[in-house]
């Protein structure tokens, strides 16, 4: 069935949200969808609805983030796109300043996914100390991983680190838009 043929009264879809919101079971949700609309609803609807309650939710759950993590006096950035939308929250403590500044030949750079409830991919920046553990330098939420984003986390990470210019080594993953934004960058 497309689309539109499935589309779900205002009422119903109020409803739905709310019940995403409470954090009710999506099969659940579409089984009682299902049964007042007579209409059927698959389980891609209702990932639909959760990912348009997290939207609404997204900018107040970094907001609320960015202003605990503004407390502790460390350095925090949020960086918007042209129409005011996060992109990203760039975070370093004074802790990370200083061990960057006394390791900082050789940077490490990854990504973990599906970390948090925003579903924004956590970047860690770490280094290897002189008895070879790694130590997180910098930590960055990203929306997306676009070249413009990561260049703009690489210049969060420059301006609140003098001695970025001494990095001698980058090393990254597989992922090539990461990989050359960070050796073109960095």
């Amino acid at each position: 069935m497309p689309p539109r043929e499935r589309g779900l009264p205002e009422e119903e879809l109020r409803e739905a949200e709310k019940l995403v919101s409470l954090q009710v079971n999506k099969k659940l949700i579409r089984d009682l969808l299902q049964d007042k609309t007579g209409k059927k609803v698959i389980l891609k609807d209702i990932s639909n609805i959760i990912s348009k309650v997290n939207v609404s939710k997204k900018s107040d759950d970094i907001e609320s983030l960015v202003s605990k993590l503004k407390k502790t006096g460390s350095v925090v950035e949020v960086f918007h796109d042209f129409n005011n939308q996060v992109q990203g929250v760039f975070y370093q403590d004074e802790e990370m300043q200083k061990i960057f500044s006394a390791y900082c030949d050789i940077v490490f750079v990854d990504a973990t996914y599906k970390l948090n409830d925003l579903r924004m991919p956590l970047y860690v920046i770490m280094i290897e100390d002189s008895l070879g553990q790694s130590e997180v330098a910098a930590i960055c939420l990203i929306n997306s991983e676009e070249r413009p984003v990561l260049q703009h986390l690489i210049k969060c990470f420059q301006k609140h680190n003098p001695d970025s210019l001494g990095i001698k080594v980058v090393m990254a993953n597989k992922d090539i838009v990461e990989r050359d934004v960070f050796k073109k960058h960095l």
